[in-house]
C-alpha cells in the first residue's frame, strides 16, 4: 500500500492535505524552468572553491535543462520568429562550438530565429551514447539573454516537419542529406535520389560555389549575397570557421546593448554569450582551490596519433601539415619539460611575478602515458608539480560521482572543464592549429604571454 493510500484510509483531512501536497508539486515541477526533467537532482555538495568562496555549500549536480520553458529573460536580440536556421553541426565538440557560433551570426544578420541545435560527441569518446545535452556546453541561461531561439520540436511543428532551404558551406550529396533527415526527423527530400522541389540550396549562384569550402567575410551585403532568403525553414549545413572573423578579446563589463553593425565586436559579444556552462565553472574553481592552490600555467598538448595526427598518418595532410607533424614526431618528453621551464621563467622575468611551481597540461587520454614521464621530470629536475587529466578525473569522481549526468558525459564534461582551467590560468600555452585551443583563446581576458607551445621548444 502506497503512502497514500494510507493516507486515504486514514481521515478526510490527511486525504486533503495529500492532494494539496500533490498539487504544489505539480505546480513547481510545470512552473519552474529551473526544475531538471533530464537529470537526478542529489543533495548538496560541499566544496571549497575560491571562486564561488571557501566551504560554499551549491548544488552542482543539477543543471539547468529546463531552458525550454523560460519565458521570463527578454533578450538583447529578439529575432524574426517567423524564419528560422537551425545549423547541423560536425566534428568535435569545439568545432560544433565554432558552428553555433557562425550560425548564431548569421542568424543576427538575416534576422532569423536559431532553432538551438543538437551537439555531439566527438568520434573517439568511450562513454555511452551520441548527444550531449546542450546544458553541458553551454551556459543556457546566459545565452539566452542575447538572442531567441527555439527547439527542435517547437521548428519541426512551426515548419509542419519540413526544410525548405539550405544553406550550404560546400556542396552537399544526396546521402548527406538523408543523413540529415535521420538525425533532425525533418524532409528534405522527395525520394532517395533528389531534393524536394521546392527544397532551394544557397548560394543559388553557381558561381559562389566554385571553392571546395566557402570562406565569408563578415559583412551584411556578402552574408546576404550567399545565403539573403526569406524562406521560412532552412538548415545551415555543417558549418565551422567559414565567416573570417578578427575576434576581439571578451572584456570588460556585459553590454546591455549589441551594436549590430560592427562585426568584429559582435562575433566577441557571440563569444561571451556561448561561455561554458555554470556546473563546469564551479567543479573548476573547486579544482583550483582544493588542488592547484595558487598560481598555474596551462599547456594544451593536442597531438594525439589517433585524431590530430591522423591526416598525416593517412597522408591526406597538406604540406604544411605534413611538415609540422614531422617536427612533433621529433619531440622528446625532455623537449617538452624544457619548453615548460622555460615558459615559466619567462612569464616570471617579464612580469615580475612571484615564482610558479604549477603546470596543468590538458590532453587526450592517449597521452596520459607521456604525461607520466612529464610529471616526473618536472618534479624531480625542476620541483614543478604537475596536473594532468587523470589528477582531474579522479578528483570529479571523487567529489562530483554522484551526479546522474556525469558518468555517461564524463569525457565530453572532462575536456570541456579543462578548457575553464586554460581559461583561467595565469598563462597559456596553446596547441597550433586546434580549434579547442582557439575556443580557450577567445575566452581569456588577452594576455602579452599567451603563444603557441611549440614556440618554446628549441631547434623545432
Amino acid at each position: 500500500m502506497s503512502w497514500l493510500d494510507y493516507g486515504l484510509k486514514t481521515s478526510y483531512n490527511k486525504s486533503r492535505t495529500a492532494i494539496v501536497i500533490l498539487f504544489l508539486l505539480f505546480v513547481l515541477m510545470f512552473a519552474n524552468p529551473f526544475i531538471n526533467f533530464d537529470v537526478t537532482i542529489h543533495g548538496n555538495v560541499t566544496s571549497t572553491n575560491k571562486l564561488l568562496s571557501p566551504n560554499k555549500s551549491y548544488n552542482v549536480c543539477s543543471i539547468y535543462t529546463g531552458w525550454y520553458m523560460d519565458n521570463t529573460t527578454t533578450p538583447l536580440l529578439k529575432l524574426n520568429q517567423s524564419r528560422y536556421l537551425l545549423p547541423i553541426l560536425k566534428n568535435g565538440p569545439n568545432n560544433q562550438l565554432s558552428g553555433l557560433r557562425d550560425a548564431v551570426y548569421l542568424c543576427i544578420k538575416l534576422n532569423r530565429t536559431l532553432v538551438l541545435p543538437k551537439f555531439y560527441k566527438h568520434r573517439t569518446d568511450t562513454d555511452p551514447g551520441l548527444e550531449v545535452n546542450q546544458a553541458h556546453r553551454i551556459d543556457i541561461r546566459h545565452f539566452r539573454k542575447l538572442i531567441s531561439f527555439v527547439t527542435y520540436d517547437e521548428f519541426r511543428l512551426r515548419c509542419h516537419g519540413n526544410i525548405n532551404a539550405v544553406f550550404r558551406v560546400r556542396n552537399v550529396s544526396i546521402t548527406r542529406y538523408r543523413s540529415y533527415e535521420d538525425r533532425i526527423h525533418m524532409k528534405i527530400l522527395q525520394d532517395k535520389h533528389n531534393l524536394r522541389p521546392d527544397v532551394i540550396e544557397y548560394p543559388v549562384n553557381p558561381q559562389l560555389m566554385k571553392k571546395r569550402i566557402l570562406s565569408l567575410e563578415p559583412r551584411l551585403d556578402v552574408v546576404k549575397r550567399y545565403y539573403g532568403s526569406e524562406i521560412p525553414c532552412a538548415i545551415y549545413a555543417e558549418p565551422f570557421g567559414n565567416i573570417q572573423f578578427n575576434h576581439y578579446a571578451v572584456e570588460g563589463e556585459e553590454p546591455k546593448v549589441i551594436n549590430t553593425t560592427d562585426d568584429p565586436r559582435l562575433y566577441t559579444q557571440i563569444v561571451r554569450f556561448t561561455k561554458p556552462p555554470p556546473h563546469v565553472a564551479d567543479i573548476t574553481s573547486s579544482f583550483i582551490y582544493d588542488v592547484i592552490k595558487s598560481d598555474y600555467v596551462t599547456v594544451h598538448w593536442r597531438y594525439d596519433k589517433s585524431d590530430w595526427m591522423s591526416s598525416c598518418n593517412n597522408q591526406r595532410a597538406n604540406a604544411n601539415r605534413m611538415k609540422l607533424c614531422d617536427k612533433i614526431r621529433s619531440i622528446t618528453p625532455d623537449d617538452v619539460s624544457d619548453g615548460i621551464i622555460r615558459g615559466i621563467d619567462d612569464v616570471i622575468n617579464r612580469c615580475n611575478c612571484n615564482v610558479i611551481h604549477n603546470v596543468y597540461i590538458a590532453s587526450p587520454p592517449s597521452q596520459y602515458p607521456l604525461m607520466t614521464k612529464l610529471q616526473q621530470i618536472l618534479h624531480n629536475r625542476h620541483n614543478v608539480t604537475m596536473h594532468y587529466g587523470k589528477h582531474l578525473h579522479d578528483y570529479i569522481l571523487h567529489n562530483f560521482g554522484q551526479c546522474s549526468w556525469l558518468r555517461q558525459n564524463f569525457n565530453d564534461i572532462l575536456s570541456t572543464i579543462e578548457m575553464q582551467l586554460c581559461i583561467n590560468s595565469k598563462v597559456f600555452y596553446r596547441a597550433t592549429a586546434s580549434s579547442w585551443s582557439n575556443n580557450v583563446v577567445m575566452l581569456r581576458q588577452r594576455q602579452l604571454f599567451d603563444r603557441p607551445f611549440l614556440s618554446l621548444i628549441k631547434n623545432l
